[in-house]
């Protein structure tokens, strides 16, 4: 029998009985904040790197921290669209029409000992799992200015948490 890998994040969702979220639905009472969308042609262009794109990561931040006060943090850099649920501590960025970046807060955050020790070790508070359709130039400056704004990191959703990339605080 051949046993299915799942990243922490579908494991985290199968031990808590959650279901994924359904970005679409209007009942949630989503909020949209439309930022425009100032995209550069060289924003655009993939990373050539020879590794594989990851999509799958996670935020941990060492301040509470919401999905509104990240909302607040892009809006004004005119990315794209924003759509909020702040009830349900989600954030989605239409990043043009082939890219998005989605954060979704982890209430009670992780069950693991090993990746509890990993948090308290760099003394993060809060955790999202950040989503990205395509891994490019434009997705790895919008986690650098997070990374500016609110101090922590963004590790991707594997074993260890490698590679990471840490706020310089």
């Amino acid at each position: 029998m051949i046993k299915k890998k799942t990243n922490k994040t579908e494991t985290l969702r199968e031990s808590n009985n959650e279901k994924k979220v359904d970005y679409g639905t209007k009942k949630a009472g989503i909020g949209k904040m439309n930022a425009g969308n100032k995209l550069s042609k060289s924003n655009s262009i993939k990373n050539n790197s020879n590794s594989a794109a990851i999509t799958d990561w996670f935020f941990m931040s060492k301040q509470e921290i919401t999905a509104k006060d990240i909302a607040q943090y892009l809006l004004p850099l005119n990315l794209g669209e924003l759509d909020l649920w702040e009830e349900l501590n989600i954030l989605a960025l239409e990043i043009g029409d082939k890219n998005s970046i989605d954060f979704e807060g982890l209430a009670g955050g992780f069950k693991s000992k090993d990746d509890i020790a990993f948090m308290n070790q760099h003394g993060f508070v809060t955790v999202f799992t950040v989503t990205v359709r395509e891994d490019n130039k434009l997705i790895r400056e919008v986690f650098d200015g997070v990374l500016g704004q609110f101090s922590g990191a963004f590790c991707a959703d594997t074993e260890d948490f490698k590679p990471y990339i840490m706020s310089r605080d």
